[in-house]
């Protein structure tokens, strides 16, 4: 800019800033998407290209603060390469756009991967870990020399491929494939079952209930519950309930028992007045965006579970955590109207299961002292219970309540 300040005057001062500002930004962009591509981080070119957006218009917002701030202070607008007070201006405007980004830069390529201690001696279960977040949790904690490793879901094929990856680069991890299809009450208790009756007993250090399914239409499971609940809600508070007395004596050894239940911001789509307890046996018709309202109840129930979890098994460390909008197969059940919605909106916000692990990672090795049990967590490790609102903020604690023991009610008999 002040070069065309100085040699081209007469194209006036909006032209000029104008010029500058779409030259430096492009030029910005370009040259970070390759360095974010190319260098340490080995970003997707997509992944690459949104953290350079973020951090050139960052960078252009510090640097026309400081420039009208301290440049016009110190030279009056004049160019003049003669002047050190023009120097000087040139240094902190250059300095304030190289430093501006640097929190945000942070933010987006934190990688807790890269902290997480070493595991050694652990045993930890994740729930739908045959596929997208369960397996990229399962293939980054295996590097940290975990005892053993379970992972469930419903695909066996899928199983043996995670497993095998994880024996390439650790053969010191056990990694089994407990299969289990968390809509079915029934199936989940034979799971339970045979899980706890290994000889000798098995010993679990952290529960990942990463398991879930999103914006499905109206479909009841095999014991008559919409289906979002049961799998996303139900099935894990039966296993929760079935596994608990192993988390309880690892805490009583006084190591850390932990629980980190998978919600979302789309609890913000519940219904209104929060989960329809008097319409969970059924498939559950709403006159608008029905899908993502049944999807929501199921997020605010996994939020609210996790707290109450903490609160009644205070010993034990227990929190929810919302992973951003990831790109995994959940995406794959979705009609094309909703997936052009959905892409629309929040394309920028986007990120591939690499990156979506991380926040769970995050919450499954964090030391205890990091955590707030029965908190909800925004990527990466953010506590998010200020922004909660209305059912999910629950401050008197009526629906975590009422939801607990309506969940104890289903699960009588198992």
């Amino acid at each position: 800019m002040w070069t065309l300040q100085s040699l081209y005057p007469e194209l006036g001062v909006n032209s000029i800033m104008l010029a500058s500002m779409a030259s430096g930004i492009t030029t910005s962009i370009i040259l970070e998407t390759i360095l974010l591509k190319r260098g340490a981080d080995q970003l997707s070119w997509t992944m690459a290209t949104r953290t350079a957006m973020g951090m050139s218009m960052v960078s252009m917002i510090a640097m026309e603060i400081v420039e009208n701030a301290v440049d016009y202070h110190l030279t009056g607008g004049l160019v003049a390469f003669g002047d050190p007070k023009f120097w000087l201006a040139a240094v902190l405007s250059i300095g304030a756009g190289f430093l501006a980004p640097l929190p945000y830069n942070y933010a987006r390529l934190r990688n807790p991967s890269k902290d997480i201690p070493d595991l050694s001696g652990q045993s930890i279960f994740i729930t739908g870990g045959t596929g997208g977040l369960g397996a990229g949790t399962a293939l980054e904690l295996s590097k940290h020399n975990p005892a053993h490793i379970y992972i469930s879901g419903r695909n066996a094929k899928n199983a043996e491929k995670i497993i095998a990856e994880i024996e390439k680069s650790n053969k010191s991890t056990r990694v089994t494939f407990v299969e289990c299809d968390l809509s079915s009450l029934s199936a989940v208790q034979n799971a339970a079952d045979h899980f706890l009756a290994q000889t000798p007993p098995p010993r679990l250090d952290t529960l990942i209930c990463n398991a879930g399914i999103m914006n499905r239409p109206q479909e009841t499971s095999k014991e008559g519950y919409e289906i979002q609940f049961a799998t996303n809600h139900l099935g894990h508070a039966l296993l929760i309930r079935k596994l608990l007395p192993l988390l309880e004596k690892t805490a009583s050894e006084g190591k850390d028992g932990r629980i980190v239940v998978l919600s979302s911001l789309a609890w913000q789509m519940h219904p209104l007045g929060g989960i329809q307890f008097d319409r969970l046996r059924s498939g559950q018709s709403f006159p608008i965006l029905g899908p993502w309202q049944r999807y929501g109840q199921t997020k605010l129930a996994n939020l609210l579970y996790a707290r109450e979890l903490a609160k009644r098994y205070p010993h034990l460390t227990c929190v929810s955590v919302y992973p951003g909008i990831v790109t995994t197969n959940l995406f794959d059940y979705m009609s094309f109207k909703n997936k052009v919605m959905l892409y629309g909106c929040f394309w920028w916000f986007m990120v591939r299961p690499e990156k979506g692990v991380q926040n769970q990672l995050w919450a499954a090795t964090t030391p205890k002292k990091e955590l707030s049990n029965g908190s909800f967590y925004n990527p990466v490790g953010k506590n998010g219970d200020s922004g909660l609102m209305r059912c999910a903020k629950d401050s008197k604690g009526v629906h975590a309540k009422r939801l607990w023991e309506w969940t104890e009610d289903a699960l009588k008999g198992y």
